[in-house]
């Protein structure tokens, strides 16, 4: 109780506890939604979204929160969640069908910066939001985006000659159900394990390299899965699985994540939305995207 009073009076008056944030102790008001919308509608990067956006601010589908030190690690153990700074962090949550806005109460939501800092997360969350919501039509909207990526991850990782497009398609469509069902046991990783073995046919690697190779890819998802911590203390171990991720960004799409790149194996809208927060301003594919949410 002491320390929900020390946050209470540490935030502006008039703040009520958002009852269905699925963590520690978190606080809006009428007052930051108000200062919330008005930032998207000053942003370059959201103001053609504002509208969208206030609407499902005011559906309780975005939920801006006051940012306090006890949610910060809670936020950040999240797998859909993106921070842009210490100051303003997001996730969106699957079970809750809501996007988490939290932001410091500290930081000027009326500055350049911050307005568009606030603008890339929302567009971020936002994608997610759509992919859970409307997965079909997620995919059909952004599937040339998605093979596109995949195509040449795999290219690098397993080192390609060649890659069968109704393979690829399969394998799409087999990591999207991932994402959809949030589950990764090993059953799901065996089924994964084996779609991607047929590569070895057309792989430079030798046999027992592709092995170690497809093995690796399979592990660290594992590893992500179950225990960040231990992720974060094995990513150097896994750069030649890891590395691709970022390359690919940069080499096909001249984007640089504002993440870690692991995401992608297991979550296709990680890659859009990455994409589209890179944007100065909204791509109709985008604005399409959030019209349907």
């Amino acid at each position: 109780m002491k320390n929900n009073i020390q946050e209470i009076f540490a935030l502006p008056i008039g703040v009520e506890e958002v009852k269905d944030f699925p963590g520690p102790n978190v606080y809006t008001s009428d007052s930051l939604k108000k200062r919330y919308i008005k930032s998207m509608e000053k942003s370059d990067r959201a103001s053609e979204l504002s509208s969208k956006i206030s609407e499902l601010v005011n559906r309780r589908l975005i939920v801006p929160c006051f940012l306090t030190k006890n949610v910060f690690r809670f936020a950040i153990s999240k797998m859909f969640s993106t921070s842009v700074n210490r100051s303003i962090m997001g996730m969106y949550m699957p079970d809750k069908k809501k996007i988490f806005l939290l932001i410091d109460n500290n930081i000027n939501l009326f500055g350049f910066a911050s307005n568009d800092w606030l603008a890339s997360l929302t567009i971020h969350e936002g994608i997610h939001m759509f992919s859970d919501n409307k997965p079909s039509e997620f995919y059909n909207l952004f599937k040339n985006e998605l093979l596109e990526f995949y195509s040449y991850v795999f290219t690098k990782i397993f080192q390609l000659k060649k890659i069968d497009n109704r393979r690829l398609e399969n394998i799409l469509k087999f990591i999207q159900s991932i994402e959809m069902n949030m589950n990764v046991d090993n059953s799901t990783l065996k089924s994964y394990w084996k779609r991607l073995l047929p590569f070895k046919k057309d792989s430079n690697l030798d046999e027992k390299k592709f092995d170690k190779t497809l093995q690796d890819y399979i592990v660290i998802i594992k590893i992500f899965w179950k225990d960040l911590r231990a992720f974060m203390f094995s990513m150097r171990n896994y750069n030649h699985i890891l590395g691709p991720l970022y390359t690919t960004y940069s080499d096909i799409f001249s984007v640089r994540p504002s993440t870690t790149a692991i995401q992608e194996l297991i979550a296709p809208s990680e890659i859009i939305s990455i994409l589209s927060e890179g944007t100065n301003r909204v791509t109709p594919k985008i604005l399409k995207a959030f019209k349907k949410i």
